[in-house]
């Protein structure tokens, strides 16, 4: 079975580091994938850099936000780009991070066909050699929050799992989108849902995660990740 893939790649100020990451998914030797990237109102070249890198390339795209969202939204507005199809593959990747080689869409595939999993997470290679966070999890979603959280990069899952959530899931009690640490807000609901039977951790790498920029998340917004993410698993 051919899956179709679909990666949402929200990006603000990565201007520098854009262009590898449309380049790597180019260089992908599976062919059936749509890139829909997302900028949250830059103020660098980081669109420039996406056209010239895209080219003439229609198996990508370039959404621009005329202000700052946050991930949160910015992932909800890039699925939702695409028409609705159950079985589609959602791949999250961040503007300033890239595929750890070309044959990453390839083992996905693979892994989903041979599994039938319906989600995926799990490994990546950080620009700084920090150790990977990743690995294989079976406890309650909002106790790996507090465990440490163990769901990261490269993250995939079907777009029906996606159909379940609710518009409350994306925002916080005063009705606005979390800033923030979008993968505990969607994949706690989506885990608490489904369970572990069709969940694959994928232990060789799949992503090089750019710890390299100043503009990481982890970096710029550690007190907003871990606000929002004790607030999903209290609500």
């Amino acid at each position: 079975m051919e899956n179709s893939f679909r990666l949402v790649t929200p990006v603000y100020n990565a201007g520098e580091w854009i262009g590898k990451c449309i380049l790597s998914v180019k260089e992908q030797t599976y062919s059936n994938f749509h890139q829909v990237i997302i900028d949250d109102a830059s103020t660098d070249q980081t669109v420039q850099n996406a056209k010239a890198a895209i080219g003439e390339d229609s198996r990508f795209s370039v959404l621009k936000n005329p202000e700052r969202r946050g991930t949160v939204y910015n992932h909800r507005k890039g699925v939702e780009f695409f028409k609705r199809e159950g079985e589609d593959v959602v791949v999250h990747l961040d503007g300033d991070d890239w595929f750890y080689d070309k044959n990453v869409l390839d083992k996905i595939n693979k892994i989903y066909n041979d599994t039938g999993c319906w989600l995926t997470y799990g490994s990546y290679e950080a620009t700084t050699g920090a150790e990977c966070v990743a690995r294989e999890y079976t406890e309650s979603p909002r106790q790996a929050v507090i465990d440490g959280w163990p769901f990261s990069h490269l993250r995939t899952f079907k777009r029906f799992l996606w159909d379940t959530l609710e518009d409350h899931h994306f925002k916080d009690s005063q009705g606005e989108y979390y800033k923030a640490a979008a993968d505990v807000v969607i994949f706690v609901p989506i885990l608490e849902k489904i369970g572990y039977s069709h969940v694959k951790f994928i232990e060789d790498p799949l992503l090089v995660y750019n710890l390299s920029t100043e503009n990481n998340e982890h970096k710029t917004m550690l007190k907003e990740q871990v606000k929002v993410a004790l607030d999903v698993i209290k609500r």
